[in-house]
Order: C-alpha cells, then structure tokens, then sequence
C-alpha cells in the first residue's frame, strides 16, 4: 500500500502529498483490477482443453515440426549435430525407419492450437514460454509417445523439488496389452509400463533445457481430467495427482 509506506507527517504541504499518494494508490488498484479483469477476459477465449481438437488426429506435417526440430536440434544437440534421441525411452533416431517409428519433435502444446496458445500465454504471470515452434514447447519423443501424449494417455509430471520431468502412463491399457502393440512404442525394446515412473532430467534435461513447466501443468491437468473420464484412474487418483500438480504449477492461466 503506497499510502501506508510513504505517508509523511500533516502539515507543511503534508496534507497534499498524502492526497497525491491516496491518488496514486487508486490508480494501481483500479489498474490493477483491469489488468484481473482483461485475464479472466481473454482465459475465456482459450479452450479449456486445447488437446481435444488433436485427440482424434494428431499428426503434424513433417514440414511443420522442421522449425521445432531445428530449435530442439540446437538445444540438445549442440552446434555439432549430435545423435536425436527420444527423450524419455533413449532410443536414437534412425532415418531407415518408417515414420511411426522415428523420434520426431513433438510439439507440447499442439501445433492446431497456435492462436489459443498466444492468448494462454498473454494470461500467465512470469511466462516460461517462448513461441508455438520454440524448444520450450518441444521435446524429442518416439512417434508413439508423441501420440499417447497428444491423445491424454500419458502426462508429464514436474517434480516441484528438482529439474527432473517424470513420465506417466494414464490409460492401463497401455501397460496391458488389450490394443496389442501398442503396449510398445515402435521403435523401442521397452514397453510403455517400464517407461512409466522413468525420471527425466539431468544430464539430459537441465534447468535451461528442460521445457515449459507451465505447459506441462496445464497438460497434466486436462490428462488427469480425461483419465477420470475415462475410467482410467479412481476419484482418490485424480486428487493426488491434481494436488502434486497444483503444488508446482507456475500457472495462472
């Protein structure tokens, strides 16, 4: 409070600086009050789940992910080009392989949802968020994650104590092969229940590489969503997943 902090004694012109500071401290409010009232505005404008409109087809165009590639290739890999690897089961990129099974550059918060992610972003308060395309908003991931992810099978958890990013299977039939093969990710020697709890972090991922923890919270939240839903996790599930979420989400959006 600008009057309580900065109010000299009565008197000697006393009266008209405090009268100025009560001004002052008016103005901020009701600026402030604006500033609420334009984010609330503008939240309503941003699907509540920008994900849906990928659920049924996910797939981006290879010359669409380029630009996201390119910023995750300089970020991991170096000005040296090194090996891309799918962040989360290790497996290198190989170009002989069909495109189900390549590491791809998947981008978070989906491509389709550009415009709804620019007015997301203008909502949070110390936004960790570059551009659509920037490698905050991408991670190096076998097609099939990509694909569990965009469709809410799968979440990213952030731990509030570290760096570290874990992976997490939502929807059991991943682990248990009621659709087949899709209990492996193509391409990978491991099954999606033992990518399931893997702790992603350094050396792989430091606090300058690591992605956009407030896009991550805001996944996680509409994956526990669906995963509820859809039968896939009890109410006692959801709630602590939700409360881990909330204790780390940097988001106001």
């Amino acid at each position: 409070n600008l009057l309580s902090a900065a109010a000299p004694p009565h008197g000697d012109g006393g009266d008209s600086v405090v009268a100025a500071l009560k001004e002052l401290n008016d103005t901020v409010a009701t600026l402030r009050t604006e500033q609420d009232a334009l984010r609330q505005a503008v939240q309503r404008l941003v699907p509540d789940d920008p994900w849906d409109v990928v659920s049924s087809a996910c797939d981006t165009t290879v010359s669409q992910k380029q630009k996201l590639r390119q910023a995750l290739t300089g970020l991991y890999c170096g000005v040296s080009g090194g090996q891309v690897h799918c962040i989360v089961s290790g497996v290198e990129d190989n170009k002989a392989w069909s495109q189900d099974q390549r590491v791809v550059a998947a981008h978070l918060w989906p491509k389709s949802g550009a415009a709804a992610f620019d007015k997301w972003k203008s909502c949070l308060i110390n936004s960790t968020c570059g551009g659509i395309d920037d490698a905050s908003n991408g991670l190096f991931l076998l097609k099939g994650i990509e694909e569990a992810f965009d469709r809410k099978r799968v979440c990213f958890l952030c731990d509030p104590f570290s760096t570290t990013i874990v992976f997490t299977v939502l929807d059991n039939k991943l682990v248990t092969n009621a659709l087949g093969n899709q209990v492996y990710p193509a391409g990978s020697s491991k099954s999606f229940a033992e990518l399931d709890g893997n702790r992603i972090g350094e050396p792989n991922i430091s606090i300058e590489k690591r992605p956009s923890f407030q896009i991550l919270c805001k996944h996680s939240m509409c994956a526990v969503q669906n995963a509820f839903n859809q039968g896939w996790i009890t109410a006692a599930q959801k709630a602590g997943y939700e409360t881990s979420i909330q204790v780390v989400s940097p988001n106001k959006a």
